[in-house]
């Protein structure tokens, strides 16, 4: 075969390859949802940050993350985890203060039946730091409450992600009713007709020795009232999310990052102060060996 030849078999595969790609679709809520198995383990690195401004200073400043490894030891019938042993690695509290955690492991519980999450220090470690601790507390009564209320994980996702499976370079449009009941919002928090969203199936990629795909979702909720209170203007909140997920689903690898930026103005002694609240979130996960 001539150089020229093997040339033109090389790019006649890419494009055959490309045109196979163009015919897969993906499932993205089975894949965002993914159960894991008993046994796994799975490095997790979270972080968190939040920042508001008024008047264009900083009056409040949070950063937070946390790295740790979570094996599962037991799955209820519904296929999610009721039982995971969880050490720490790393630590950083609100106050983006570094925590010593040491030896430090946690076990995690869900009670199936009651939809009710727990955790307590696991045999053998360190003791608990009041920094995590706090954290936990937080994190096992937020959960429990929202499940109790029938929004899990799934449900969430389920409002950003579309129920028929998407090719690369698929879009939907996201109902934003469904997205607000999703996330737990009051009645008349948001103007549900002037809110808008929309994602897409962004790429396929090949890293790692295996195939990616990313999502990404646009939304803009317009806010009507927040804490329980009428705002004196509508305001437009963007949240972004990005998706990377295993387009094969067989392993718990990928990344979640999602942003939120809202501009408002509230009264204040000399009339109306204008505020902007930032947030962000990124959680990474490997396969932890």
């Amino acid at each position: 075969m001539t150089a020229r030849t093997a040339s033109c078999a090389a790019f006649s595969l890419v494009l055959l390859a490309g045109a196979a790609a163009a015919d897969q679709t993906f499932d993205l809520r089975a894949l965002a949802g993914r159960d894991p198995a008993v046994g796994e383990r799975t490095r997790v690195v979270e972080e968190d940050a939040t920042k508001q401004t008024m008047a264009g200073q900083t009056v409040m400043e949070m950063r937070s993350s946390a790295t740790y490894v979570d094996e599962v030891q037991e799955v209820g019938a519904d296929g999610k985890p009721t039982r995971v042993l969880r050490t720490y690695e790393a630590f950083v509290d609100r106050e983006g203060e570094p925590v010593d955690v040491t030896g430090v492991k946690v076990l995690l519980t869900r009670d199936e039946a009651a939809q009710r999450h727990a955790f307590a220090a696991a045999e053998g470690s360190a003791p608990l730091p009041e920094a995590l601790r706090s954290d936990l507390e937080g994190t096992t009564r937020d959960r429990s409450e929202r499940e109790a209320k029938g929004r899990t994980e799934a449900q969430i996702f389920g409002a950003f992600l579309p129920a028929e499976p998407q090719p690369v370079g698929g879009t939907w449009t996201i109902d934003p009713a469904r997205l607000v009941e999703a996330l737990g919002l009051a009645p008349g928090d948001v103007d549900v007709g002037a809110s808008k969203g929309s994602g897409k199936l962004v790429g396929l990629e090949q890293a790692d020795g295996r195939e990616w795909v990313t999502v990404a979702v646009s939304v803009q909720l317009v806010l009507a009232r927040m804490q329980g209170q009428q705002l004196p203007s509508p305001a437009p909140m963007d949240m972004k999310l990005t998706l990377r997920l295993p387009a094969a689903g067989d392993v718990p690898d990928g990344e979640t990052h999602m942003t939120h930026h809202l501009p408002l103005e509230l009264p204040g002694p000399q009339g109306m102060v204008p505020v902007v609240i930032d947030g962000e979130r990124r959680e990474r996960r490997t396969t932890a060996r």
